[in-house]
């Protein structure tokens, strides 16, 4: 039976082979949780993310756990009232 990224709930953090002799400060060869990492990551860069940069690049580090980013930055709107009013119609209570 192969590895289920939904069964853990948390999101966890590994640098990968390739890209450990660039970051010292990383522990190789375990699955830590992410955020933890990035603030290990932080205090030993003292690069802090932005908008745009992580912590934690793709190409260093492999992620597994958590949900899926897309579940995280989209959440259902599952009131009426969480929905826009429509510009052109008359909203009845």
């Amino acid at each position: 039976m192969g590895y289920d990224p939904f069964s853990h709930p948390l999101r966890e953090a590994r640098i990968r082979q390739e890209a450990a002799h660039t970051h010292p400060w990383a522990p190789r060869g375990q699955w830590l949780p992410a955020g933890s990492l990035a603030d290990l990551a932080v205090r030993h860069t003292g690069d802090l993310p932005t908008f745009h940069r992580r912590a934690l690049a793709d190409d260093v580090f492999e992620f597994r756990g958590g949900l899926p980013e897309f579940v995280l930055r989209h959440r259902a709107r599952t009131r009426w009232s969480d929905h826009p009013a429509q510009v052109s119609g008359t909203h009845r209570r």
